[in-house]
């Protein structure tokens, strides 16, 4: 899977993990529990309601959108991809993707510098 590609007008499409089973997300440090196959199931669901591409919740503190979404799915299994710098890494099954079309310029180099991971 290609997780950046870069648009002839500056923007890029970004494929990311969102959110994965039994893994600390960015907001860990205040008190945000690793969550299960279902709880993230159910805020991909609810995400068809709101969708939007913000930085780290950042559109609830700051109101910035830094793309639209393009693409969400969640892995029906463990699988195996090759990440932005190239290494293979193992998601499993119930992690949660999203594949955005990024069109904010510093969301853009933070991507392209491997910032999102």
């Amino acid at each position: 899977m290609q997780f950046i590609n870069q648009n002839s007008d500056g923007t890029i499409t970004l494929t990311a993990p969102v959110m994965i089973p039994g893994a600390k997300d960015c907001d860990y440090e205040h008190g945000e529990p690793p969550l299960t196959k279902e709880q993230i199931r159910n805020f991909a669901k609810s995400y068809e309601n709101y969708q939007f591409i913000d930085h780290e919740h950042g559109l609830t503190r700051n109101g910035v959108r830094i793309g639209t979404p393009v693409k969400s799915f969640l892995l029906s299994e463990t699988t195996t991809m090759t990440t932005i710098d190239g290494s293979l890494k193992s998601y499993p099954e119930g992690s949660w993707f999203i594949t955005a079309h990024l069109t904010n310029e510093d969301a853009i180099n933070t991507a392209l510098e491997g910032g999102y991971t």
